[in-house]
């Protein structure tokens, strides 16, 4: 009877201690959660991002791929697309970073990550057409990091 409200308490002190960057102890309070409330939908989700965060990132790709099966979501494929890069997958991170934006365009900045990952494959046309795709917000910060980027990039355009 109780265990949706308790469930609910141990979510909101993971999220208080995830956004004061104790990801130990929000993995503890979401195992709890899920020990109140198996059927709890993003359990799994929370426990790989919180894995991709303390750097666990094999543990991670497993617990993120299960909770993309289970809904596909933005939040679930833009963190998916995340422990790919990390593994050196880059063909399945674009691959989700995309679904993520085109899912949620609001996500328009995982651009970079994309980028990135065509930038560690050597495409650096490929990384800059991404980086100047974002760079059309007119961000002034974003600007400056393109300027330095095409100093990585060995191109001009």
């Amino acid at each position: 009877m109780f265990g949706g409200l308790k469930s609910s308490l141990h979510v909101r002190s993971a999220m208080k201690d995830y956004e004061k960057g104790d990801y130990a102890h929000a993995e503890e309070q979401v195992k709890r959660a899920m020990a109140a409330n198996p059927g709890l939908p993003e359990g799994g989700l929370y426990l790989g991002i919180l894995a991709l965060k303390q750097g666990r990132i094999a543990e991670a790709k497993g617990l993120l791929e299960h909770a993309f099966k289970q809904e596909e979501s933005p939040t679930a494929a833009s963190a998916l697309g995340a422990a790919f890069l990390l593994l050196g997958e880059h063909e399945a991170a674009r691959k989700h970073f995309e679904a993520a934006i085109k899912a949620f365009p609001v996500l328009f900045d995982l651009r970079y990550h994309i980028g990135l990952s065509w930038l560690l494959q050597g495409e650096r046309r490929k990384a800059l057409a991404e980086f100047h795709a974002m760079a059309r917000k007119e961000d002034a910060p974003l600007m400056e990091r393109m300027k330095r980027l095409r100093g990585l990039s060995g191109c001009r355009r």
